[in-house]
C-alpha cells in the first residue's frame, strides 16, 4: 500500500493526531482478505506513529450505500463511519476571539439580491449587519455583510470552520476574485514580500531526487532544471555535453572549477527580470517602479550566484 503510506506519512508530518480508517468495496473480497487488509493497516499505522491498535476502522461499501443495497455493508457502514469521526476525532480549537477572515474561493451574482462570496471561515465570528473589507491583487474594497448562509440555512451569524456564503452590498461580482481575502476592516494588510520556511520531501519520501535553486518565478525560468548534484549533495551547474560522472569527487581529489555565470544562468536570470516586469504591467504600476522591481530582481538573481558559488567552490 505505498499510497497509504505516503498518506500516512504527510498526514503524520503536518500535524494529524486523530485518524478513523475505513475499508472500502468489501463486498468485492472475502472475509478473511477484509481482516488480513484491517491487520496490515493497523500495523502501518503503528509504524507510521499512531496507536494502531486502537484506531477505529469500519469496513463497508460505498457503492452499496449509493445504489441503497446491502444496508449492514451500505447505508448502515457509513452512519458507523461518521458516528466514529464525532466520537473519536475532537472538536479542533476555534479562533474565535480574533477579528473574522474568510479567504475567498468563489464568487457569484445573484439576480435581484447581490454578490455572493463562498469560502471557509478562518477565524472569529461573522454576523449579519457587519462591515468587512475584501483585499488581494493591489485592491481594498469596502462593503457591509447583508446576509449569511450555510448548507440552505439562513443564518445570524457563523463561527470559524463554517462553509459559507456571505451576501455583500455595494460590490460587483467582477470587482472580487478567487484568492482575496474578506476580513474586519483594518484587520489585515496585504503584501507582496513574504519570508516562509518549507519542508522538501527526500527521496525516501517521495521527494524530489535532485535540489532546486530558489527561484521568485520558477513557472517562467524553469526553477533549478540547469543545475545537478554531486556526490556530496551540493549543487552545481548542469554543463551542455559534460559528462556527469567527472564530477564525482573522493577523498584527496580537488574538484574541478566551474564556470557559474554560464548562457543557461543568464537566460534563465533574464527571464526572471522579465516575469517581474509583466507581473507589474499586469497591476498598472508606472514606469519607474518597473524599472526599480526589474533593477531590484537583477540584484537577487545576482547575489543567488555569487552566493551559490562561494558555497559551492569557494569562490567565483
Amino acid at each position: 500500500m505505498p499510497q497509504t503510506r505516503e498518506h500516512l506519512l504527510l498526514a503524520k508530518q503536518i500535524g494529524i493526531n486523530h485518524i478513523v480508517v475505513f475499508i472500502n468495496k468489501v463486498d468485492a473480497a472475502d472475509q478473511e482478505m477484509v481482516e488480513l487488509v484491517e491487520m496490515e493497516i493497523r500495523e502501518l499505522m503503528t509504524e507510521m506513529g499512531y496507536d494502531g491498535d486502537n484506531v477505529p476502522i469500519v469496513k463497508g461499501s460505498a457503492l452499496s450505500a449509493l445504489e441503497g443495497k446491502n444496508p449492514e455493508i451500505g447505508a448502515e457502514a457509513i452512519k458507523a463511519l461518521l458516528k466514529e469521526v464525532d466520537t473519536f476525532i475532537p472538536t479542533p480549537a476555534r479562533e474565535l476571539d480574533k477579528p473574522f477572515l474568510l479567504p475567498v474561493e468563489n464568487v457569484y451574482s445573484i439576480p435581484g439580491r447581490g454578490t455572493v462570496v463562498t469560502g471557509r471561515l478562518e477565524r472569529g465570528v461573522l454576523k449579519k449587519g457587519q462591515e468587512c473589507e475584501f483585499i488581494g491583487y493591489n485592491k481594498v474594497l469596502k462593503s457591509t455583510v447583508t446576509g449569511v448562509e450555510m448548507f440552505h440555512q439562513i443564518l445570524e451569524e457563523a463561527q470559524a470552520g463554517d462553509q459559507l456564503g456571505a451576501l455583500v452590498r455595494g460590490v460587483k461580482r467582477d470587482d472580487i476574485k478567487r484568492g482575496m481575502v474578506m476580513c474586519k476592516p483594518g484587520s489585515v494588510k496585504a503584501l507582496d514580500q513574504v519570508e516562509a520556511q518549507v519542508y522538501i520531501l527526500n527521496k525516501d519520501e517521495g521527494g524530489r531526487t535532485k535540489p532546486f535553486m530558489r527561484c521568485k518565478n520558477t513557472d517562467d525560468c524553469g526553477g533549478g532544471r540547469h543545475f545537478d548534484s554531486d556526490m556530496d549533495g551540493k549543487m552545481i551547474p548542469r554543463k551542455r555535453g559534460y559528462d556527469q560522472q567527472e564530477i564525482k569527487t573522493e577523498m584527496g581529489e580537488k574538484q574541478q572549477p566551474y564556470n557559474f555565470i554560464t548562457q543557461e544562468v543568464i537566460e534563465a536570470s533574464i527571464q526572471c527580470m522579465l516575469a517581474q516586469a509583466e507581473d507589474c504591467k499586469k497591476s498598472g504600476k508606472s514606469v519607474e517602479e518597473t524599472e526599480l522591481r526589474v533593477i531590484e530582481e537583477f540584484g537577487r538573481c545576482l547575489v543567488e550566484i555569487i552566493s551559490f558559488s562561494i558555497k559551492t567552490s569557494g569562490g567565483i
